[in-house]
């Protein structure tokens, strides 16, 4: 998670509530495990394939304890109703008009506050639900044949709960219906909708207050009405008869899949165990959407109030780049107790002319590092792999289906609108992971490739939706692929492979 742009801070938190909330580590776990490293904002963590088996273990019997999972998303419940109070308190506050005791005081309760949800968040990552997915592999592997296990996971343990997204497509489908039928295919001039059509202005400005959380997210933290005014201009050149037949598709969508989720269990014969696992799975996904977008990015972007107007106070503002987040939990501390910050000279020096930064847990103990020392470790613990030599990539299959096209990558922090006029040339989407925020992108998608993924990850739940061959858990796919490359997405046998 990023703030202003590069935020050690997170890391912190992650690892103190992760303990005391009784959950399972993510770091500090007594084996050298886990590195996260950013360079001029853009950060990722990386894990050691031991660590990521003992993650899946720790969270496997963590979870096979009685009354755990009830436990877990009663936890999360309540943590998304504290964040949702002081996201409240906090808008209702002068923050101009308080000292930095008090700034540093909220902005630390912030960070806390943050550190619990996204522990949680962290927790259900889809490679630490790896044991649970194993063993239903196992279970349908006895049952059908193994070209079909991907597809029966998906079908079986993919959430069919209705989320914000769902409601939010369902409501705009809606809504161009309604004027489309009402003012035809004529041309659309956003720029005068609200003196041509007073009445359709209004409208879109209610879903706008209601769905503009969906706009935030991979480094965009300001509400945007010209997201929706640029999918308006694009969606309502669709043909009408098109809009109505998705709108009925994803009106009916979860009611479908969980009469097909039945049939198939019905149909296979699945043990009480099973069938328990399948719906903690689908429960999973669907609970880390909710945090996402109910919990999580609300709330950073509260955060992100607070870490503006305490550097304003520190007069942080007249400095070259962000320095506050390049304080320790510590520091943070001792700022909001005494109002003495550490020294401008100390957070310029580690934050550096790049932003760069690693934090290492190692055997127990977490170190940070900043700048020159930052990168000669990450290049000591990450050797760089040539990627021009592959040109196929095995994953898990999250949607059947095959196609033959060019691709769009998305990375971290790529423009929205700018990628979306890619993706309508090149249309099978390769990304680290799906989320929210790109769903402008995804809905223009013919095929999805993931480098992370489970069958509890938003690229499932997702593609599962909109009905989109899609390959997860390729690893490398980011890496290996550019805009425009020539592929074919097997997603009946979870490959993809580069074409000449």
């Amino acid at each position: 998670m990023e703030i202003n742009g590069v935020s050690p801070l997170p890391h912190y938190f992650e690892e103190i509530y992760t303990n005391q909330i009784g959950l399972p580590a993510i770091g500090i776990r007594g084996d050298k495990n886990y590195l996260f490293y950013s360079i001029d904002g853009l950060g990722s963590g990386y894990y050691e394939e031991t660590e990521k088996r003992l993650s899946a273990d720790s969270v496997y019997d963590y979870f096979a304890k009685p009354g755990q999972r009830s436990k877990f998303f009663h936890g999360i419940d309540n943590v998304i109703k504290e964040l949702q109070a002081k996201t409240s308190q906090i808008n209702k506050l002068d923050l101009n008009s308080l000292g930095v005791k008090e700034l540093a005081k909220h902005f630390l309760e912030a960070n806390e506050l943050h550190g619990r949800i996204f522990t949680y968040y962290v927790v259900s990552q889809p490679y630490r639900m790896y044991r649970f997915e194993r063993q239903l592999r196992e279970e349908l592997g006895k049952r059908v044949a193994a070209s079909r296990v991907d597809t029966y996971m998906t079908l079986l343990a993919t959430s069919n709960q209705p989320t914000k997204i769902t409601r939010e497509e369902l409501s705009w489908l809606k809504f161009l219906i309604k004027y489309k039928t009402k003012y035809g295919s004529s041309p659309l001039n956003t720029a005068t909708l609200k003196t041509k059509r007073p009445d359709m202005y209004d409208e879109l400005m209610k879903h706008f207050d209601e769905y503009k959380i969906l706009t935030l997210g991979d480094g965009n933290w300001d509400y945007n009405l010209k997201f929706f005014l640029h999918n308006l201009r694009i969606d309502y050149r669709k043909d009408l008869k098109v809009l109505k037949k998705r709108y009925e598709e994803a009106k009916n969508h979860s009611k479908y899949a969980e009469k097909q989720r039945l049939e198939l269990i019905k149909d296979l014969y699945l043990d009480k165990e099973t069938i328990e696992n399948t719906e903690f799975l689908a429960n999973v996904g669907h609970t880390r959407l909710v945090m996402r977008i109910e919990g999580w990015i609300p709330f950073v972007a509260t955060i992100i109030k607070l870490d503006i107007a305490l550097s304003i106070k520190l007069d942080h503002s007249a400095k070259a780049g962000p320095l506050l987040n390049f304080m320790t939990y510590e520091e943070l501390r001792k700022l909001a107790t005494t109002g003495i910050p550490v020294p401008d000279e100390e957070l310029i020096r580690r934050r550096g002319k790049r932003l760069e930064y690693a934090i290492l847990h190692d055997h127990g103990e977490s170190h940070i590092l900043y700048g020159a020392e930052a990168g000669k470790k990450f290049r000591e613990l990450v050797p760089p792999i040539n990627h021009k030599i592959t040109t196929e990539l095995k994953g898990a299959t999250a949607v059947r289906g095959r196609i033959v096209g060019t691709v769009c990558v998305y990375h971290w922090g790529d423009s929205i609108p700018d990628k979306q006029k890619i993706i309508r040339k090149h249309p099978i989407l390769v990304a680290g992971q799906t989320r929210p925020a790109m769903m402008p992108i995804i809905r223009l998608a013919k095929g999805i490739v993931t480098d992370e993924g489970g069958i509890t990850s938003h690229a499932a739940i997702v593609s599962r939706e909109l009905g989109i061959p899609s390959v997860i858990g390729t690893i490398h796919a980011t890496q290996v692929f550019k805009d425009g490359d020539r592929v074919e997405l097997d997603a009946d046998h979870g490959i993809v492979r580069k074409l000449s």
